[in-house]
């Protein structure tokens, strides 16, 4: 336990003494999240065009869907404009439905009709 002590005293001390805050660290990491969130949304938007002919589509009775694709899982409603985007397990959060999102979500409705 000690020897743990020693080396976050030695980290800390060479952050202070070379100048970078905690301001700095922070706002380098939150850069690298904005960046890699940036790029999975691009990859998954790839992936739903690339996947829409192998996506389940399944209403839920009340308005809401759920497509799911090998890589994808996306959940709406017909009333709203948004919906939830799961990209190989890792939630990217709400999506407005653009050209893309709307192209897969008829796709997959057009799936299902078969």
């Amino acid at each position: 336990m000690l020897k743990w002590a020693i080396v976050v005293v030695i980290v800390v001390g060479l952050f202070i003494y070379s100048g970078v805050t905690m301001d700095q660290i922070g706002n380098a990491v939150n850069q690298v999240a904005d960046g890699t969130v940036s790029t999975l949304k691009k990859e998954a938007q790839e992936v739903m065009l690339k996947e829409a002919q192998e996506a389940v589509y399944t209403s839920g009775g009340d308005g809401t869907f759920t497509i799911t694709t090998p890589n994808l899982e996306v959940k709406g409603s017909a009333a709203e404009d948004k919906v939830e985007v799961v990209f190989r397990g890792v939630s990217l959060g709400k999506w407005s439905v653009t050209d893309t999102t709307k192209t897969f979500i008829d796709e997959a409705r057009k799936q299902a009709g078969k």
